[in-house]
């Protein structure tokens, strides 16, 4: 994950890449500075729900394993 930042010149733009798959997160120019941060909360908690959903899974795994 790479965020690229631009001094205050213009919003930052987020790069993920990871095992062939490529996402890039700009915004459009006219997007209110409002807007840019609601999203970016919006990511933030949607990255630690995905973060606990895989921990869950991770914890159920090695409790099966456990289990055989």
């Amino acid at each position: 994950m790479i965020c690229h930042t631009y001094g205050g010149e213009r919003t930052p733009i987020l790069a993920l890449v990871a095992d062939g798959t490529h996402l890039t997160i700009a915004d459009g120019p006219t997007l209110p500075l409002e807007e840019h941060l609601r999203f970016a909360r919006r990511l933030v908690d949607g990255a630690a729900a995905y973060l606990a959903a895989v921990e869950h899974y991770a914890a159920a795994r090695v409790d099966l394993t456990k289990a055989a």
